[in-house]
This record gives structure tokens, sequence and C-alpha cells, in this order.
């Protein structure tokens, strides 16, 4: 389990209205377009997006599914939307996932 957090470009909300529905539309097909990986969780803010993703014998890398994610819906909108890089944190325990949670709130 991964929680990852993409902030928008200079923390801008282009996280609104139909960018938001394009966003949320990627984010609920990540499962069926990436091979290995599984969306457990997310939450879109005007300025960012939680998401928890699964890896199970995923053979991209982490930083591959985001970027591949994050260029998908740059085109879709048709602005440069995403901050260049994101943050992760691997969930490893009970403890780790109910802060993730709390994050996402």
């Amino acid at each position: 389990y991964y929680f990852i957090t993409i902030c928008t470009y200079y923390n801008r909300p282009y996280l609104v209205g139909k960018n938001r529905d394009v966003v949320a539309q990627f984010i609920e097909q990540i499962a069926l377009t990436t091979e290995g990986v599984a969306l457990d969780y997310y939450v879109l803010m005007p300025t960012h997006i939680h998401i928890i993703l699964i890896r199970d014998h995923c053979k991209l890398k982490l930083g591959e599914v985001i970027r591949r994610l994050k260029a998908v819906i740059s085109k879709e909108t048709h602005i440069k939307l995403w901050q260049p890089n994101y943050y992760e944190h691997v969930i490893r325990d009970e403890r780790a996932s109910k802060r993730a949670m709390v994050t996402t709130r």
C-alpha cells in the first residue's frame, strides 16, 4: 500500500468543475489500465489529491505509474496541471493506515 499526494502546479485550485471530473475518472480507471495496481481510496481537494494505491506484482515502478497518470490527465485537460514531483509514503501497518486515512479527511 502506498499513500500518495500529488499537488497541482503552484498549488492553484485546478481540481474543481470539469477538471475534477476528469481527474476522478482517470484515478478510478487506474486499476483497469495498469496491471498489478489497485485503487484503495482517493480524495480530491482543489489543490491536491490523496490516493492510496496497492501494487501487487506490478511490472512498473510507482514513479512510472504516477507519471503516466499525471500525463494522461494533463493531456485530457490541456493545461499544465501538476507539480513535477509527488509525495509517497509506504503504509506498512495498521497504525500507518489509520494515519493516512486521517490525512485524507
